[in-house]
């Protein structure tokens, strides 16, 4: 079963997560934390870049919720997350799609996150 984030407000959760798991921390000159360590030899190597490719669309996707237009069926999904917690670089516990298309006004996120355990 996919869910499928219906609002604006659970969209720009999910991309503001998004970003903050894609993003390496912050970089300051003058920084009082020790950097990390080596990564732990027990844990998952870290996994590849990922690079997501929006593709482009003349008719722009209906914001629904909904992903049943013909252009999020033609985008192939980045799906290769990793998680922070509670194991920071190992694969996302969960399976997430994230596709991306545009038009000539606007750029389209469309997100799937599935849930083993729905509410």
């Amino acid at each position: 079963m996919r869910a499928v984030f219906g609002t604006l407000a659970a969209l720009a959760v999910a991309l503001s997560a998004l970003a903050v798991a894609l993003l390496p921390p912050p970089v300051s000159a003058q920084s009082s934390v020790a950097p990390p360590g080596p990564p732990d030899p027990s844990g998952p190597p870290p996994g590849p870049s990922s690079v997501v490719q929006a593709h482009h669309t003349d008719t722009p996707p209906t914001i629904d919720g909904v992903l049943d237009e013909a252009i999020w069926q033609r985008v192939e999904p980045v799906t290769d997350f990793r998680q922070r917690t509670p194991v920071d670089g190992a694969p996302a516990s969960e399976r997430t799609e994230f596709r991306v298309a545009f038009d000539q006004n606007a750029i389209y996120f469309a997100v799937v996150a599935y849930d083993s355990q729905p509410d």
